[in-house]
């Protein structure tokens, strides 16, 4: 069974799915330190950050949208939006907060911006993406989080 983990809540069983044929990996790709980030994501990190607090925000960031690429869509149910829109607001505050991290709003537009073109490099990644983002309710910007 797999589980995945967002700050508030946890899905498993995600890969139980009945005639769902094996969870493809290959979709994530490989990540031989096991930090939840692609290989070839954190080595665009390790290029792309010019600080090591701009290197933590990054890789926060990519360990959110992997998460992306984990997650089972075949079914059409209330999880899948639950998980989407979890995901979503996660991404949003870490973006909106970026200045937690010591990195200001514009180099987090244009560093996410960069990032996400490594993330999402293949037409399978993309299409993984817009099954995630079909899920995303417009009423998850309404909600008040703080940072």
């Amino acid at each position: 069974m797999m589980c995945l983990f967002s700050l508030k809540s946890a899905y498993c069983g995600v890969n139980a799915q009945p005639n769902a044929g094996p969870f493809p990996f290959a979709l994530f790709g490989e990540d031989l330190d096991h930090n939840s980030v692609r290989d070839d994501v954190d080595q665009a990190i390790a290029n792309m950050a010019d600080s090591q607090a701009q290197h933590l925000y990054l890789v926060k960031y990519a360990q959110l949208s992997s998460q992306i690429l984990l997650h089972r869509y075949e079914q059409d149910d209330y999880a899948n939006l639950l998980f989407a829109n979890d995901l979503y607001d996660e991404i949003t505050r870490l973006r909106m907060c970026s200045t937690k991290y010591d990195v200001d709003g514009k180099d987090a537009y244009d560093l996410t911006n960069k990032l996400n073109r490594v993330i999402y490099n293949t037409e399978d990644r993309i299409l993984a993406y817009l099954q995630f983002e079909k899920y995303i309710m417009p009423s998850a910007l309404a909600g008040e989080k703080g940072c």
